[in-house]
């Protein structure tokens, strides 16, 4: 179990309620009192403590080698694709666990050790069903990986909770 404990950090709730009305866009009276309405109201919350969700994880990744075919590289194995599944079990529903239970898919591709497109998706848990894909690319000192965790929320953003896209710049020093 992970205790989070924020120190020396205040912790505010922000309340914004109103209506209103412009009629007249550069009037400074009515963009000073929409100003206010903006702002919100401020609260302070007594310092706390909690604990992040546990969760469970077990998975399995088989791993599919050619051998190189180039005369430099004779004795070297190249990884062609590799395929992953996942169970995850919750044991709170607070901050974006839940107690049902998921199970992911996944698979990559490489294409000549530089690309490797990457596909998946999950079932169950809170969103029932995600797709996500993404893309590796190794040029030698430098790895970058683009992915996305919900590619179906595009075509139905109402019927999902998250849409997300995620970056990772990696460099690998000698």
């Amino acid at each position: 179990m992970i205790l989070v404990t924020l120190i020396g950090i205040k912790i505010q709730t922000y309340s914004y309620n109103g209506n209103y009305i412009i009629t007249n866009i550069i009037d400074p009276d009515q963009l000073d009192s929409l100003n206010k309405i903006i702002k919100g109201t401020k609260t302070p919350v007594p310092s706390f403590n909690t604990s992040l969700p546990t969760n469970f994880r077990v998975g399995l990744t088989y791993k599919l080698f050619t051998k190189a075919i180039s005369d430099s590289e004779k004795n070297k194995t190249l990884e062609v694709a590799s395929f992953s599944l996942e169970y995850i079990q919750g044991f709170s529903d607070k901050f974006g666990s839940t107690k049902e239970p998921i199970l992911g898919i996944g698979g990559e591709f490489n294409i000549g050790n530089v690309f490797s497109p990457r596909a998946g998706f999950g079932v169950g848990g809170r969103e029932k069903f995600v797709v996500s894909l993404g893309i590796g690319i190794d040029n030698g000192p430098v790895m970058i990986d683009i992915g996305t965790y919900n590619v179906s929320s595009i075509f139905n953003p109402k019927g999902t909770s998250k849409l997300s896209g995620g970056l990772s710049i990696k460099f690998k020093v000698n």
